[in-house]
């Protein structure tokens, strides 16, 4: 029981608040005993459950603390509804709410998109092999996931080996989160949308940094809703500004540096683009979408 992390722990740890030096601590003992990394996967269950309540209206971790406590010692819950409702769109909401139109079959994605449409220009920005930032791998991750519900909602296998490889690829190599690299590699065109919400549910909460791939997958989906011409995502009354604005608020509690200064800075400047009506799928909106992902995936 001496690797077992105390839920007041895990519930900080979740929220983000806990210290940086006692964050690396929890990790590691998460890292080495499959108990405590039980006890914290069945914590971050509950507290996707509980990160949010209808109308925005964030759950604190003290409230959340007597669920988290029972999932840590392994008790089966019954979340009541009102806890259970999210205030925050998943990355497979987004993308079938932009209705990309991009055809179905095999190479559907590329006929539409363009046989580029994929290739995201990180190895340009820094080896395979150098080490991210949870920031950026949440960033790539949250991309892939976006690229993985396009390919599955328009039924082409073709695209969706590729996409779903290098996401697995990220996911290994993440101390937290490699245990789900399995299940990612063989998610297919049969896989439903609740299999899909609940695999990305942990993946965002075992990657950490909040809003981030929530973020990439945004951009991801944004870029690709601009090359299909997709104008609706855009509007004021669209899909996408809605869930651009709860990403900018999770963001926001990012730890202060320069780099998350200039995601703040890059998102408010979406918001406020999209706010007033000036953005239209065009090719300069998506090289601008394009331009951010590169930059807080690069980290």
């Amino acid at each position: 029981m001496t690797d077992m992390v105390a839920p007041e722990t895990l519930a900080a740890l979740l929220d983000g608040t806990l210290p940086p030096d006692e964050r690396a601590r929890v990790l590691a003992i998460i890292a080495r005993s499959p108990e405590a990394y039980e006890g914290f996967a069945e914590a971050a269950a509950v507290h996707r459950q509980v990160n949010a309540v209808p109308g925005g209206r964030r759950v604190s971790w003290r409230t959340a603390l007597p669920l988290l406590a029972a999932a840590a010692v392994g008790v089966v819950l019954l979340v009541p509804r009102w806890i259970a409702a999210r205030g925050t769109a998943d990355v497979v909401t987004l993308v079938q709410a932009a209705d990309l139109e991009l055809g179905r079959g095999p190479d559907a994605v590329g006929r539409r998109l363009g046989a580029t449409w994929s290739e995201a220009g990180w190895s340009v920005l820094r080896g395979a092999e150098s080490p991210l930032s949870e920031r950026a791998r949440a960033v790539r991750a949250g991309v892939r996931v976006a690229d993985i519900e396009a390919c599955v909602t328009s039924g082409d296998s073709l695209a969706l080996t590729g996409v779903r490889s290098e996401l697995v690829r990220l996911v290994r190599d993440s101390p937290l989160a490699a245990a789900l690299a399995v299940q990612y590699a063989t998610l297919g065109l049969g896989s439903t949308l609740a299999e899909r919400r609940e695999l990305n549910g942990q993946l965002r909460t075992l990657l950490g940094s909040p809003g981030s791939m929530e973020l990439g997958a945004w951009l991801e989906t944004a870029r690709l809703a601009g090359l299909a011409n997709r104008r609706e995502f855009f509007a004021t009354n669209g899909a996408g500004l809605p869930s651009l604005r709860q990403i900018r608020r999770a963001i926001g509690t990012l730890p202060a540096d320069a780099m998350a200064t200039s995601l703040i800075q890059d998102v408010d400047a979406l918001v406020d683009g999209m706010s007033s009506g000036r953005f239209a799928a065009s090719p300069l909106l998506t090289d601008s979408l394009t331009r951010i992902a590169l930059a807080h995936a690069a980290d």
